[in-house]
């Protein structure tokens, strides 16, 4: 008997909020797209996490072919199971920053699918290099389909995803830039940024790096877009949001 095609459709709290975007896109806009795909053939979207989605996008996700599976014991056994890794948490324009579950898939090799607004928050993203990325419901379902019939994209992908993962994202690659972020901002002062609003300190360019350190990708609030959310950058937010800088 044939498996039905099983895709990660996402991982992480249930009712965080950017799971909740992603899965809000998921349900109402992809799932209907990705039916008509596939017509007859079979699927699973499995969601991993702990809690339940908002009322709002639970209603969309009453479908057979949707699986909450809440915790399990082994992650990663799951992502190796599936061909697929999906993942929209930034499908919406209102919402957008990177995710740890993205280097999560990248490091264990997965076939990423994802919305091309993940690259407005990961300048690391490539198409058809590490991952496939759609920027319609259609234009994501055709990926899915192509990668599910395709073992040896599913495996080029995913090897860029590993390499991508390991010569930007690891220890070795994060801590000097960790390093050099300390020493700026011990010569910056903290004082002088504190002391800022918060819509003009995302503009606030580091002097080793390109990117404008943001906690979202782009806001409605200053109109701009980052392309700041590459291995230094990503961590950056995180040390700056430590700090009560953002």
């Amino acid at each position: 008997v044939k498996q039905p095609l099983k895709i990660i459709g996402s991982v992480g709290q249930l009712s965080a909020t950017g799971t909740t975007f992603g899965l809000y896109y998921l349900g109402k806009e992809l799932l209907p797209a990705l039916e008509r795909r596939l017509g007859n053939q079979q699927f699973e979207i499995h969601l991993y996490g702990g809690g339940t989605p908002r009322p709002l996008v639970a209603q969309y996700l009453q479908h057979p072919e949707i699986k909450i599976r809440g915790y399990v014991p082994d992650l990663a056994k799951e992502i190796f199971s599936a061909p697929i890794f999906l993942t929209l948490n930034n499908s919406s324009r209102e919402f957008q920053v990177a995710h740890a579950r993205l280097f999560n898939a990248w490091s264990l090799g997965a076939c990423v699918v994802a919305h091309t607004n993940e690259a407005r928050c990961v300048s690391e993203f490539e198409h058809m290099k590490n991952a496939l990325l759609g920027g319609t419901p259609e234009e994501i379902a055709d990926l899915i389909v192509m990668a599910s019939q395709d073992h040896a994209l599913r495996r080029r992908i995913g090897e860029g995803g590993r390499e991508t993962f390991t010569k930007h994202f690891v220890r070795g690659a994060v801590v000097p830039k960790l390093l050099a972020e300390l020493e700026w901002a011990r010569q910056k002062g903290r004082h002088q940024l504190s002391s800022t609003p918060w819509r003009h300190r995302a503009g606030v360019r580091h002097p080793m790096f390109p990117g404008v350190f943001r906690t979202a990708c782009s806001s409605s609030e200053t109109g701009t877009r980052s392309r700041a959310a590459s291995g230094h950058s990503v961590m950056s937010v995180a040390l700056r949001t430590m700090m009560g800088w953002f």
